[in-house]
Formats: C-alpha cells, sequence, structure tokens
C-alpha cells in the first residue's frame, strides 16, 4: 500500500495498479490518471470508490489519462451497470480516454466512440481530448500534473 495523499481532493488508488482521481466541480470534469497493466480487480475497487465518493460525478465529463497503461482487463459489464442503476449518469457522461500512440495495435485500434452505452472515445493529444469535453486544456493539465505528482509520491 502507499502512503495516504496529502492532498484530500486527490484520491490515491492503494492497491497492485496506481489509479488517481480528482472530481472537479469547477470543471464539471472528473480527471484521472491510470498507470501500469490495469486488472478487472483494479477496476473494481476504482468503481467501488467512485461510488462511495458523495463528490462524484462532478459533472459529465470524465477524462482518464492512459498515457501510462499496460494491459487493461475491463471489469465485467454487469458490475458496472449496477454502478448506475437508477442514475442518468449514462446518457449524460462524456468520456475522453487519452492513450498512448504505441497503446495502439491491430488488436487496439483507436476508436472515434469506444462504446454504445457511454458518448467515449480515444485520444492520444490532450488538446484534441479536452476539446471533445469541452474544457480548457489550461485548466486540465495542472490537475493532470497534480495527479501524476501524487502517483510518483505513492509509490
Amino acid at each position: 500500500m502507499g502512503p495516504i495523499s496529502h492532498d484530500p481532493t486527490v484520491v490515491p488508488y492503494r492497491g497492485g495498479m496506481p489509479i488517481t482521481y480528482r472530481a472537479d466541480r469547477a470543471l464539471g470534469c472528473t480527471i484521472a490518471v491510470w498507470d501500469g497493466d490495469l486488472t478487472s480487480e483494479d477496476m473494481y475497487e476504482q468503481l467501488v470508490r467512485l461510488a462511495a465518493d458523495p463528490d462524484w460525478p462532478p459533472g459529465p465529463r470524465h477524462l482518464v489519462d492512459g498515457t501510462t497503461l499496460g494491459k487493461v482487463i475491463l471489469p465485467d459489464p454487469e458490475l458496472v451497470e449496477l454502478l448506475y442503476e437508477g442514475t442518468s449518469i449514462v446518457k449524460k457522461s462524456r468520456i475522453a480516454m487519452l492513450i498512448s500512440e504505441a497503446f495502439f495495435t491491430a488488436d487496439r485500434p483507436l476508436f472515434e466512440r469506444a462504446t454504445d452505452e457511454f458518448d467515449a472515445a480515444t485520444f492520444t493529444d490532450l488538446r484534441s481530448a479536452c476539446a471533445y469535453l469541452e474544457v480548457s486544456t489550461t485548466a486540465v493539465q495542472p490537475v493532470l500534473d497534480a495527479l501524476r505528482q501524487e502517483l510518483r509520491a505513492s509509490l
């Protein structure tokens, strides 16, 4: 387990795969950094944390910086459905997944629309991801920098 976060607005993951996020009310956006190999158990832990966070979601926008992701194993879709059950989050959500160009292969293509359930897309640059979410790159960049710093400090 990593050390406890010193910044109360940053929520570090305390397991095998580091995940940090900030529910930013001013931007109406959840901003997260995922690093390393992501298992279904890691995703389960993240979904439980989100569900328990009274400040989440701060709005309909979600930016995930996965530029340092390795392998990704998604959780059971039924678990995700339970998180959103009784809410309109899915219908209103817009998700931008920021991924390094090296992540994409024939088995993992770049999607303009990654899923039917969400308004989601993958990007290889922050400016395009922010434009998709209609948030300021200038406002998002310092949040990402703080989250990455928190990840480094917790390893």
